[in-house]
């Protein structure tokens, strides 16, 4: 697994140092002295009607004569284990990891047998340290996913493209040391993040790549859930292969958080970002070098004690998946419902235009509906029921990139 050696380390440094993550102690379900655990097992039974994401005129090279997306239906069983030990006042150490295994009815070269076990996104080591005003974090994420619909595969020369793709697997690891200070009456945080991205095949080697981000966030709180702020990052993004092309680039922004009234708040922040691509890898007709203003605003607002809605609005400047650059806009509204003798709800509604840089057929315009519908329930203390919808359609300028799709997942967690 590539990214075991920044895993190690990471581990390494936080035993030596006595540094740990704190969390909140009635999550853990054993206690052992100064150590708490908590172990959880959970199974989910899903149905997809497009797994792989691809629009109604798909060809498959793994199903002859089948056209169009394939539906299936899968089952997984998962494992979450968390750990703190508690070696002082101010110093701890923990992690938490969850994995899965995955077994598709149909498409079996989707099932972990013939990939790898899933690791959860939310898979981490996690680490605090604290001197005085002053807070250190050290952390690494990890995760390995296998979702291929925003997959696409270019050949060496950048002469061909491919856009359907059955599987897209890949290891994701992102370290970072932050630091934050207070220093009346401001807020002062540095941090330094390492993400790296492997494939899990050699095919799509051409997208694994490592970023370097260095940034600082000066904050001055203004009391009553108000204050503002100000934000500057480098980053430097280096590509393994010569496909896609190498960049660094300066962001520089405010930002403002404001209690309009007890039941709502409203957030916001803006930037500048500068981008230099290099221009000799860069294909005829992409961008070189970029500036453009990045920034969101959000506003939630809670109605009565059960009920809490929230609006956004996120404008970002990203890399492309076959050129140098994605512009993204997208508004979301969000709830949350607690309260009906214990069944939760929740739901989203999402819309996403985003537009590439570069020539066609590289380039892709689309638009991206997505809403989702969630209801949870204890069944026991230590049992919940979940059941998710999801709905997704996407309208590309190009026709083998648009797709729909719709989904259901059923979902027990037991918390031993």
């Amino acid at each position: 697994m590539p990214w075991t050696g920044g895993f190690v380390c990471a581990w390494l440094l936080m035993m030596a140092s006595g540094v740990g993550v704190y969390a909140q102690s009635d999550r853990y379900n054993i206690k052992l002295g100064d150590v708490m655990l908590d172990f959880s097992l959970n199974a989910e039974y899903g149905y997809n009607d497009n797994v792989t994401a691809v629009p109604d005129h798909a060809i498959h090279s793994d199903h002859p004569g089948v056209i169009g997306p394939l539906d299936d239906t899968y089952l997984s069983y998962g494992a979450k284990m968390g750990f703190q030990w508690k070696l002082s006042d101010n110093h701890s150490v923990g992690f938490d990891v969850g994995a899965a295994w995955v077994d598709y009815q149909d498409l079996d070269y989707l099932d972990s047998k013939n990939n790898s076990l899933t690791i959860t996104p939310e898979s981490k080591l996690e680490a605090l340290l604290l001197f005085g005003p002053v807070e250190i974090k050290l952390y690494d994420e990890f995760a390995y996913t296998l979702d291929p619909s925003n997959a696409v595969l270019i050949n060496q020369d950048r002469t061909a493209i491919a856009y359907q793709v059955d599987k897209y697997g890949r290891w994701t690891n992102l370290a970072g040391l932050e630091a934050m200070a207070v220093l009346n009456p401001f807020e002062w945080t540095v941090s330094v993040t390492n993400y790296n991205l492997y494939n899990s095949d050699t095919e799509f080697d051409f997208t694994r790549r490592e970023e370097w981000t260095v940034s600082t966030l000066l904050y001055y709180p203004l009391g009553r859930g108000k204050g503002v702020g100000g934000a500057a990052s480098w980053t430097d993004n280096n590509y393994i292969r010569d496909i896609l092309v190498d960049s660094n680039g300066f962001y520089i922004g405010l930002l403002l958080d404001w209690e309009l009234s007890p039941v709502t708040s409203f957030a916001a922040k803006a930037g500048r970002l500068t981008r230099e691509y290099d221009s000799a890898r860069t294909m005829a007709g992409d961008v070189v070098d970029t500036e453009g203003w990045m920034y969101s605003a959000e506003i939630l607002h809670m109605l009565g004690k059960n009920l809490n809605h929230k609006l956004s609005y996120t404008r970002t400047i990203g890399y492309g998946r076959a050129t140098n650059e994605q512009v993204s806009d997208k508004v979301a509204w969000d709830f949350l419902f607690q309260g009906i003798k214990g069944v939760d709800i929740k739901g989203s509604l999402q819309w996403i235009t985003s537009e590439d840089s570069g020539p066609k057929p590289f380039a892709e315009d689309y638009d991206l509906f997505y809403a989702t519908l969630g209801f949870g329930i204890g069944l026991t203390d230590r049992l919940d029921l979940s059941v998710d919808f999801h709905h997704a359609k996407k309208d590309s300028d190009n026709r083998d990139r648009s797709f729909e799709q719709n989904g259901a997942i059923i979902r027990l967690d037991y918390d031993l």
